[in-house]
């Protein structure tokens, strides 16, 4: 991967980086001094950039276009924020590297880095301060607070890691590895001035903090140095600037400021490169795996969109056969106005002759108008009672569901004349049996007669 150091001093980060097999291509920093250095430990690739950043950022750095290989890594000034100062930093300066820290994490979001990383002091200003942007953006802002000893460090040293969510899974899930003092002073080539070391602090009970050096040293600060000392934490001498580059990662060929004051700043305000290397690993892995997956499911993607084109449009299209009977299949909708011609056919059989036989006597003179349909209307003469008339109205309805069922036959158009014998037949048989009732009728009227007289 190609790796932009922003903050990065004289190059603990970077250093991690090339370890981890990437390729620092821009440092950015305002101080020059260790920004030249930089640039000859990270030459012939890497391009410096001397500029101040943050709320005010200016138009002097020229940030790389995102892309899936590029990673960008931020270091923003903690002097502020960390526990050093915490009694002694001034309200603005602590709210202007809170801001730096903001700044930083919106950068990359808003320039759309798919990969990058951000490291700071672990105070719970900080650790609010990232919380909130990772909750603002959950999908793309995480973060631990670790301690690099339990990466390969030889001393303690708790930072808090932003990242995306796949590198911060990567860290939490990567196993404890750690460097003794004197494991990286053998490594390194230098013997070890005393078998203990302490730090510039003491105990409760007013001792001094002293550890072996078959463990990680305690943190390397860029104001104090480190102490050699015997078991009680008698003084043998500081730690000089080359050791403090051990005890912080440093390969021994990085080079370093020189002057104890100024390579010891350097040394003290940089990132351990075995904490780089490790974050920048998983970050590779990440960015592989992104690279992976996406050309497996680009080849997925287009046949998706090929699915709906192909529904059967271009099948209906090349079958030409079967396109002569869709057209045909459209005046199918003609359909429904079928029923709707028999419907009408409905209203004139309740009108039927069923009702205006009652006035006609003989059923004889009510079969000759099932021949003409028009002649059934011009029947309807007054009825000899209304009581006559309703029981009439029953029959039809009954009738009625029968009707239905005619047009759920088969032939779609009930105008054939198979279809209207049928009809006729039907209602032949309805005029028979009002043609009964109504000769029923009169045998009961002239019962009434014969009764009244």
């Amino acid at each position: 991967m190609r790796v932009v150091d922003a903050f990065c001093g004289t190059g603990g980060w970077s250093a991690g980086a090339i370890a981890a097999g990437c390729t620092p291509i821009l440092g950015i920093d305002c101080d020059h001094v260790p920004l030249q250095l930089w640039a000859a430990n990270c030459a012939p690739a890497g391009r410096a950039a001397c500029a101040t950043l943050g709320a005010e950022e200016g138009s002097a750095v020229a940030w790389p276009v995102a892309a899936p290989d590029v990673h960008v890594h931020l270091s923003p000034a903690c002097t502020s924020l960390s526990k050093a100062r915490a009694g002694s930093a001034s309200a603005a300066s602590v709210a202007t590297a809170l801001g730096s820290v903001r700044w930083c994490v919106q950068l990359v979001l808003a320039r759309g880095y798919a990969s990058w990383s951000l490291e700071n002091v672990a105070t719970p200003a900080v650790v609010a301060c990232v919380a909130e942007l990772a909750r603002a953006h959950p999908a793309r802002v995480a973060y631990v607070v670790l301690d690099a000893a339990d990466y390969g460090v030889p001393s303690s040293r708790v930072r808090l890691i932003a990242a995306t969510p796949e590198v911060i899974r990567a860290l939490k899930e990567t196993p404890v590895r750690r460097v003794s003092v004197a494991d990286a002073f053998a490594a390194a080539g230098l013997p070890l001035a005393a078998q203990f070391i302490k730090s510039n602090t003491t105990n409760r009970d007013g001792a001094p903090c002293v550890r072996s050096v078959q463990q990680p040293a305690f943190t390397v600060t860029a104001s104090h140095p480190l102490i050699w000392c015997a078991r009680d934490g008698t003084t043998v001498r500081c730690v000089t600037v080359a050791e403090s580059a051990v005890l912080m990662g440093f390969a021994p060929e990085w080079k370093l400021p020189q002057g104890s004051r100024a390579g010891l700043r350097a040394v003290g305000n940089a990132v351990p490169p075995p904490l780089a290397q490790v974050v920048m690993a998983c970050a590779a892995h990440a960015a592989h795996a992104v690279a992976v997956h996406a050309p497996a499911e680009a080849p997925q993607a287009p046949p998706e969109p090929q699915e709906p084109v192909e529904p059967q449009e271009p099948v209906e299209a090349g079958a030409e056969p079967a396109e002569p009977v869709a057209p045909h299949e459209p005046p199918e909708p003609p359909e429904p106005p079928g029923p709707l011609s028999l419907e009408p056919s409905e209203p004139a059989e309740p009108p039927e002759p069923p009702e205006p036989p009652e006035p006609p006597g003989a059923p004889l003179s009510l079969e000759p108008s099932e021949s003409s349909e028009p002649s059934r209307p011009a029947s309807p003469a007054p009825p000899g009672g209304v009581e006559p008339h309703e029981p009439p109205a029953a029959p039809p309805s009954a009738p009625a569901p029968h009707e239905p069922r005619e047009p759920h036959e088969p032939p779609k158009r009930a105008r054939a004349a198979g279809d209207r014998d049928d009809a006729l037949a039907g209602l032949r048989r309805k005029l028979r049996r009002l043609a009964r009732r109504v000769e029923a009728l009169e045998g009961a009227q002239a019962a009434r007669q014969a009764l009244e007289a």
